[in-house]
């Protein structure tokens, strides 16, 4: 349910708003960092489209059958791609299969089937391909919800058939409440919140994924102090050497692997600057953008880290 999603508030209000109004785009794409809710909100609003008792506010119920099967992740007219923390890339065969072929079969228990496609950075250009025939002419009843990271590594074919909405990364009392809905006391929780920064993400061992230890330090302290050899070598020694995907060079994978760093990177100087508005932290939010073209240019991953220290300057 909608009402149950922690964070992100005028984002709800303005889902809830179009699923009463039955103005919800077929083709939507939720912008955010990894560990702000993204694929949450996705299931929530997948819940709301397919319940068969709506509440007044086009919220799902959360008792019907629907709602019932939406919450154990058993309902047949909703299709899941792997969450990106379980398989990197998204092969061309996963999209004509899961979601091509799935999209023009008939729902199973309404009038309605909802897709969701969590990061869709992971599509190579044929798997882009494929979707944008299907974003092109949605059929009737079949919806797509997406997601990705900020910055345009999505083909702009895709991101113009589609509503991009922007979500914030997670504040420290959203935090909060998303460590102890996992079980964490208010202890855990609150040393969790030590090293979350505005993302869920990588708090609990196990959650990293292919993308290896994030070198948290390591980044902060080469904008803090500049060029310190320690942080830089720490970086790169923290990339993962081999790639999961046998279809991506270690060298691709290791760029992905950085972008996501940066991503987070940037995430986290974004709730510095909400939390306390400095000129210098926007100055590093600047440059870690321009650093993540760098990487989109192929340019020397060491190089790259080492001029994360001209954001001291």
């Amino acid at each position: 349910m909608l009402s149950n999603v922690i964070g992100n508030e005028p984002l709800k209000t303005l889902m809830l708003r179009m699923l009463k109004r039955n103005r919800l785009p077929q083709s939507l794409i939720f912008e955010g960092t990894p560990g702000c809710g993204r694929r949450t909100l996705s299931r929530a609003v997948a819940a709301a489209l397919l319940c068969s008792d709506p509440s007044n506010k086009g919220d799902a119920c959360g008792l019907c059958p629907s709602c019932v099967q939406c919450a154990a992740g058993t309902h047949p007219d909703v299709v899941e791609l792997p969450h990106d923390t379980e398989r990197r890339l998204i092969k061309v065969e996963t999209i004509r299969e899961m979601i091509v072929e799935e999209a023009y079969r008939s729902p199973l228990l309404g009038e309605r089937r909802v897709f969701l496609l969590p990061a869709i950075d992971r599509l190579n250009p044929q798997s882009c391909n494929v979707l944008l025939k299907i974003l092109e002419e949605p059929p009737v009843g079949a919806w797509f919800l997406m997601s990705k990271p900020p910055g345009n590594m999505v083909l702009n074919t895709i991101i113009s058939r589609s509503q991009v909405f922007r979500m914030q990364s997670l504040m420290q009392a959203d935090l909060r409440q998303v460590f102890m809905r996992q079980g964490m006391d208010i202890g855990e929780a609150e040393q969790a919140l030590q090293i979350a920064h505005g993302s869920h993400r990588g708090v609990r061992s196990g959650e990293t994924g292919d993308a290896g230890q994030y070198p948290r330090q390591a980044l902060h302290n080469l904008l803090e102090n500049g060029l310190v050899l320690q942080s830089v070598n720490a970086i790169v020694e923290a990339l993962p050497s081999k790639s999961s995907d046998e279809a991506v060079t270690d060298a691709a994978w290791q760029r992905m692997i950085a972008r996501q760093w940066l991503d987070r990177l940037q995430s986290e100087l974004r709730v510095e600057l909400r939390e306390s508005c400095q000129e210098r932290t926007l100055r590093h939010i600047q440059h870690i953008q321009r650093l993540k073209g760098d990487i989109t240019l192929n340019l020397p991953l060491r190089s790259v880290v080492e001029h994360i220290a001209l954001g001291s300057q």
